[in-house]
């Protein structure tokens, strides 16, 4: 079976759950050399197979647990389980670790707050790229929520920071700078006039 070594992990980290404990994601792929969003994959596979009840953390479990572990703070906390809510990108595209991990990166980025995106993606049980990837993807769904209407300008802590800020050229791939320019010329004259999808996809170069 060529993906034993894959299953076989998944097993050891769903008995380790089912038994009340827990097996470090990273760790467990790492003494075989994959990804840990291979567990994650096969967890949903083993989940949907077999008559068991495998304990699951979504990506609200994940941001109360990396916030905790990392000694965050409220505010951040507040805002990654916001950007949560918000988000309305594909959450299949992403494990429940990387896109909490994720949120959280996001919080910690405009609320300022100095964190190790490694150690971050290790505490969630993630890969580091793959954690940036679905920070950028909230980027991306929080601005064009913002263009769209579906999010007032006024109610989001981050506009200043992300919009208006230096922390902007940090941020992201071409598409995520696209996004954020987009709402940055929203917000700077387009106030109240919603801008509809067939613009964003030429705005964005879809």
């Amino acid at each position: 079976m060529e993906d034993a070594a894959e299953l076989a992990a998944t097993t050891v980290v769903a008995a380790a759950r089912m038994s009340g404990g827990d097996a470090d994601i990273v760790e467990v792929a790492g003494l075989r050399s994959f990804e840990p969003r291979v567990i994650a994959q096969w967890l949903d596979t083993l989940d949907g197979t077999v008559d068991a009840d495998i304990p699951r953390r979504d990506p609200e479990d994940i941001v109360e647990d990396v916030a905790e572990e990392l000694g965050l703070s409220e505010a951040v906390l507040s805002e990654s389980r916001r950007s949560l809510e918000r988000f309305d990108g594909d959450v299949e595209e992403f494990t429940a670790a990387e896109l909490g991990a994720g949120a959280v990166l996001f919080a910690a980025t405009i609320g300022q707050s100095q964190v190790d995106v490694d150690r971050l993606a290790a505490v969630a049980g993630a890969e580091t790229e793959y954690v940036t990837s679905a920070m950028h993807s909230i980027v991306v769904s929080l601005c064009m929520a913002l263009v769209r209407g579906d999010i007032e300008y006024e109610d989001c802590a981050w506009t200043t920071e992300l919009l208006q800020s230096e922390l902007t050229p940090t941020l992201g791939d071409s598409e995520t700078g696209r996004a954020i320019a987009i709402a940055k010329a929203y917000t700077a004259g387009r106030e109240g006039q919603y801008v509809d999808d067939q613009t964003l996809d030429v705005l964005r170069g879809d």
